[in-house]
């Protein structure tokens, strides 16, 4: 007598939520290994996944505010071109999802040294939201990628002294 073993079928949806679990998992592990590598000028940076979730088909969410750990600032570079999101933060999504974040937060301790009038910034706040505009269930994920260095970090410079 021969035993037999039957197998549900993988479904579309449960094969792309395996390869964009996959795809987030190593794009997450890169920036840390890329990041952790960084050079001298843009200090040890860090990438932090703060948020993630899979969106219903036309599902919107509202994003909370998200910041870096203590003593690290959002690091000074465009992750997300195209997208309405301060610098030093990095959207992953696999497909038609809309991701706007409308500002950043100052760190509550500045560092010392900075000139007259710079302020660094360590977060998200305001404004947050990330709309699937698909037709099918999509994930997304927000990371933060931050530096110990004030000096590659986002900033805000009321008197043009960096400029």
């Amino acid at each position: 007598m021969s035993s037999t073993t039957t197998s549900k079928p993988k479904t579309k949806r449960t094969l792309l939520a395996a390869a964009l679990a996959g795809t987030i998992a190593t794009t997450v592990a890169a920036g840390v290994m890329v990041a952790q590598a960084g050079s001298a000028e843009a200090g040890t940076l860090t990438s932090v996944q703060r948020y993630g979730i899979t969106l219903d088909p036309l599902q919107s969410v509202a994003l909370p505010n998200m910041s870096c750990p203590a003593g690290t600032y959002l690091y000074n570079v465009n992750y997300s071109p195209g997208r309405l999101v301060p610098h030093g933060v990095q959207v992953v999504e696999n497909g038609d999802v809309g991701v706007t974040i409308s500002g950043a937060t100052k760190a509550a301790i500045q560092p010392k040294g900075l000139p007259l009038g710079v302020s660094v910034y360590d977060g998200t706040e305001g404004s947050a939201s990330a709309t699937n505009w698909s037709l099918f269930p999509r994930a997304v994920a927000i990371i933060l990628v931050c530096t110990t260095n004030p000096n590659s970090a986002v900033y805000e410079d009321l008197y043009g002294a960096w400029s």
